[in-house]
């Protein structure tokens, strides 16, 4: 049985341009073969200078034998503090829970976030030589969007939101 040892490297990309970055790769190249990286939306595609950074510090990982796991929350539930992500300019994509509360991240079902998400993926492995990509998503949310609510019905049938209302009920009684 092989075992992996990861090390998340949950930088930025000051850290990646620092000069200790080298020396912190050689040191982990001795007890770890794979390292999660970080990126924002902003860093991945949006500005050049910080992709071609990205892009270095993906080199020099590779350089010292270890693989490179790319992580970004492009749905939002943990990218609240990067104004630039997708979620916050596009609120009708949100999750969208049954008792009408709404929470600031994208629905996995949200047919605009799928075309978009998909997009970004695939530049994201176009742009940058990984081993693999993290997807932050689905969260653990009953969302009753009308992507949601077509999807239970095709799949499952009926209501989504009665479905859901009765489950809480029973949740509730018990």
């Amino acid at each position: 049985m092989v075992k992996e040892n990861w090390v998340v490297y949950p930088g930025g990309l000051g850290l990646l341009v620092h000069p200790t970055f080298r020396a912190d790769m050689r040191e982990i190249a001795g007890c770890a073969d794979t390292i999660y990286l970080y990126v924002t939306e902003y860093e991945a595609h949006k500005n050049p200078k910080n992709t071609k950074i990205v892009a270095s510090a993906i080199s020099i990982i590779h350089e010292y034998g270890l693989r490179v796991i790319l992580a970004t929350d492009l749905g939002g539930i943990l990218a609240g503090i990067y104004p630039d992500t997708y979620h916050l300019l596009h609120p009708e994509t949100w999750v969208k829970h049954p008792e009408g509360k709404i929470t600031q991240g994208c629905c996995v079902n949200n047919s605009e976030f799928l075309s978009y998400a998909k997009g970004f993926y695939a530049k994201l492995l176009d742009d940058f030589r990984v081993d693999g990509i993290s997807f932050d998503e689905p969260q653990p949310y009953t969302c009753v969007c009308h992507d949601c609510c077509a999807k239970f019905s095709e799949t499952v049938g009926g209501n989504l939101i009665k479905a859901s209302q009765n489950t809480s009920r029973k949740f509730a009684e018990d």
